[in-house]
């Protein structure tokens, strides 16, 4: 579990980076992400969703990814929109109620912006060469 809002920590040069990683499938209906506010109190929180494609036959077999990407720019701080509403146990009790976590937001998918490739998003996560 990231008990600080973060999977990993990444580091190039005099930058570093809090980073909550996502995943899903390309063309599935993942709408939103429940993202930790403890997010907020990392130096320069992130979040990284990828974005797996259908892998592609070829020589050689690739895989397509892309990125979504929220956060500010390198070395600043991460900060959640303010209204968003709270997220919700994944379970529910014996009743089928699902209690909030209090501690987490639900980010609509539409916040995020979406890069393409690898280079990209290093470019996003510590600048420009």
């Amino acid at each position: 579990m990231d008990f600080a809002g973060y999977d990993v920590e990444l580091r190039y040069g005099a930058v570093t980076r809090q980073v909550q990683l996502k995943s899903s499938l390309a063309g599935g209906r993942v709408a939103f992400r429940n993202i930790s506010k403890k997010l907020e109190d990392a130096p320069s929180g992130c979040i990284v969703w990828s974005v797996v494609g259908v892998p592609v036959v070829g020589d050689p077999p690739a895989l397509p990814v892309s990125y979504r990407v929220l956060g500010a720019g390198p070395g600043a701080p991460f900060r959640l929109a303010v209204g968003l509403a709270t997220a919700k146990q994944a379970r529910g009790n014996v009743k089928g109620e699902k209690a909030d976590r209090p501690g987490f937001r639900r980010v609509p998918k539409a916040r995020f912006s979406t890069l393409e490739g690898v280079s990209v998003l290093s470019d996003w996560l510590f600048g420009p060469p």
